[in-house]
């Protein structure tokens, strides 16, 4: 039974399987940046931040654009009404 549920929860919720819980589950420099109380979010910061170096990509099934977690220079890089936020001084940042 408890096997049934992980799997369903895996199913309907696979942003919890494909994302940065921890620092280390991201590329050297980078920090896990979560919203509010989330358990999961985006690796932000250092040399290459997002989705491209990460060990574990983010991947959320309700981003329509598809570009959460992905690496920006702009917030035009990360579709219709997403933000590309950057550590200060930073060229590249991560789609939120």
């Amino acid at each position: 039974m408890n096997l049934r549920r992980i799997l369903v929860t895996l199913i309907i919720f696979p942003v919890f399987a494909l994302a940065c819980q921890f620092d280390t589950d991201c590329s050297v420099g980078s920090k896990c940046v979560k919203s509010g109380y989330n358990i999961y979010g985006y690796c932000m910061g250092g040399l290459q931040p997002g989705n491209k170096y990460d060990r574990q990509p983010a991947y959320n099934p309700l981003d329509l654009t598809g570009k959460q977690g992905n690496t920006c220079s702009f917030d035009l890089d990360c579709g219709i009404g997403g933000k590309c936020l950057k550590s200060s001084g930073s060229i590249y940042g991560t789609c939120y």
